[in-house]
């Protein structure tokens, strides 16, 4: 485990930013992404500047889709203004009933807060009795990780 205390070099925060400068190329960033993540990346201090976390969230029922986009439709709103939140990502298997998200925070604070608001807080509780086993995971990436990948956060759920 990275300690979040480490503080990252230029070099660290240059190879960030030009990762960033792929995934732009590569069409997975808008610019106005770009530059609010180079900004991040250029001005991160410490390895511990950026938390990520991912979830498997596994329904029992198909007919529980419904009740879950609609919560979903609400914590996006929620996350439009969430302090601290650098991006998220949802991937969708409706007629598999799984679900998974990957999530980018400022720090630990920032996500906990995010989880213990509502709509989120609320939808968690609402949707617990139609889940099956749900997985969480956390873990700190240093600026020179770059931008984070869904396959980097299934291993992630794999291992944790």
């Amino acid at each position: 485990m990275t300690d979040d205390r480490i503080r990252v070099s230029d070099a660290d925060r240059d190879r960030a930013a030009a990762r960033l400068r792929e995934h732009f190329a590569d069409g997975r960033l808008s610019s106005d992404e770009l530059d609010e993540r180079i900004a991040a990346a250029l001005t991160a201090k410490t390895a511990g500047d950026v938390r990520r976390m991912a979830s498997h969230l596994p329904l029992k029922r198909i007919t529980a889709t419904v009740c879950f986009f609609r919560g979903v439709a609400a914590v996006r709103k929620q996350l439009a203004t969430a302090d601290g939140l650098i991006g998220y990502t949802l991937r969708a298997r409706p007629l598999a009933r799984d679900y998974w998200t990957l999530s980018v925070w400022k720090d630990d604070a920032a996500l906990r807060e995010f989880m213990r608001t509502p709509p989120h807080v609320q939808l968690m509780t609402s949707l617990k009795p139609l889940m099956g086993r749900t997985k969480f995971v956390t873990w700190t990436i240093s600026a020179a990780d770059g931008y984070p990948s869904m396959a980097g956060a299934l291993e992630h759920l794999a291992s944790g």
